[in-house]
C-alpha cells in the first residue's frame, strides 16, 4: 500500500510569503522624504511597471565625538564646534541602552571645550555618548573605570 502526501502550495505560499511581508507592511513607519522624486515607467512584456526613485537629503549631519580621555575615572571632556552661539544637550546611555546622565552645556562660536565632571557617580562601564545642538549631532564611546 503507497500512501501518498500531497501539500497545498497555496497556503504554504499564503503563510510563508504573504503574511510576513503583510504583517512587516502595516508595521513600516511611514517616512516623509526629504528631496525629489521620480518616477520611471519601463515595459515589460507589454505591461508597464512604475517604480519611484527617492532621492533623499540627510537633515542632520552626524559627527564623531571627540572625547579625551575616552577612560575615565570621574571627568573627561568634549570638544565642540559651534557657527553660533546655541546650546548642547549631551546624553549618556548605558549598555542597555538607558539614558544615565543628561546635560545641557552653552556653547560660544568657535572651539568649545566642555568637562564632564562627577563620573564617579555612575558605575564602572561602557557608555554611548550623544550630543545634540539643534543642526549637528555627534555620537561617541567612553569608559568610565574608577581603578586606574
Amino acid at each position: 500500500m503507497k500512501t501518498v502526501f500531497q501539500k497545498s502550495p497555496v497556503k504554504g505560499f499564503l503563510f510563508t510569503i504573504i503574511l510576513p511581508i503583510a504583517i512587516l507592511w502595516v508595521n513600516i513607519p511611514k517616512v516623509q522624504p526629504i528631496g525629489q522624486e521620480q518616477s520611471i515607467v519601463q515595459d515589460a512584456g507589454g505591461q508597464k511597471i512604475v517604480s519611484r526613485i527617492i532621492t533623499l537629503q540627510t537633515v542632520l549631519e552626524e559627527e564623531v565625538l571627540n572625547i579625551s580621555p575616552v577612560h575615565a575615572t570621574s571627568y573627561s571632556s568634549i570638544t565642540w564646534s559651534s557657527t553660533s552661539n546655541i546650546k548642547l544637550d549631551i546624553t549618556l546611555f548605558d549598555v542597555g541602552g538607558h539614558a544615565v546622565l543628561s546635560r545641557q552645556y552653552p556653547l560660544k562660536k568657535g572651539v568649545n571645550e566642555l568637562l564632564l565632571t562627577n563620573l564617579e557617580t555612575l558605575p564602572a562601564g561602557v557608555y554611548f555618548v550623544k550630543a545634540f545642538d539643534g543642526a549637528h549631532h555627534g555620537n561617541g564611546k567612553l569608559v568610565i573605570n574608577h581603578i586606574l
